[in-house]
């Protein structure tokens, strides 16, 4: 009977453990996240005018630095709905641009241990990006952008304060734009695709509420 009562004493804690650190339905929080991204990737570049149409492949990499604000509410316990928006800078040589990402997304959350959290993710948004051009003129381009991030973990130390780190990141973009050459309308269009692992580091915090 005492052996009994232990093994049942030692479940109940253990479920007491697990409820306590578990991302329970109804849970939200605000959040900031910082990046910073080395990597290459590729983007196809096609232009659309009275004169030209032509298709050019272009090796994307520099260096990126990028700064997000974040909202997530628990549609269901481990099971996490956000909306994020984040603004970027990219310098390749003497080429500079900015970005910024409205994009909600969707995470799973899997425990590792007391307060510990495998995170998988994917967002699918709008993007816009600046480009700057020779006459420090800046041309727009809106679209789509996608990114997963399968290495994903959050650590919660206490209820109301978490960490977050993602050392991978899968990203798509399709972005549109139209100017003027030579008074002739000219439309672009870019695509690009990039993976990344280790050299795009991104860390979060957030406060639970």
């Amino acid at each position: 009977l005492t052996m009994r009562k232990i093994l049942l004493s030692l479940v109940a804690i253990a479920a007491v453990v697990f409820s306590a650190s578990a991302q329970q339905k109804g849970e939200s929080y605000f959040g900031v996240n910082l990046g910073y991204d080395t990597s290459k990737g590729w983007s196809k570049v096609t232009v659309h005018s009275a004169y030209i149409d032509d298709v050019e492949d272009v090796t994307l990499g520099g260096d990126d630095f990028g700064f997000g604000l974040e909202y997530g509410y628990f549609v269901a316990n481990n099971l996490l709905l956000k909306a994020h928006i984040g603004y970027g800078f990219d310098k390749v040589g003497e080429e500079i641009s900015h970005s910024l990402n409205i994009t909600p997304g969707l995470a799973y959350y899997v425990r590792l241990a007391k307060g510990f959290y495998y995170t998988p993710n994917i967002s699918i948004g709008y993007g816009m990006s600046m480009n700057k051009q020779s006459d420090n003129s800046y041309l727009a381009a809106n679209g789509f952008v996608a990114e997963l991030q399968p290495l994903a973990v959050e650590f919660r130390p206490t209820e109301r304060f978490a960490m977050t780190v993602s050392l991978a990141s899968l990203q798509y973009a399709f972005l549109s734009s139209e100017t003027e050459m030579l008074n002739t309308p000219v439309k672009m269009d870019v695509q690009g695709l990039s993976f990344s692992l280790l050299t795009n580091a991104q860390v979060g915090f957030k406060l639970y509420f």
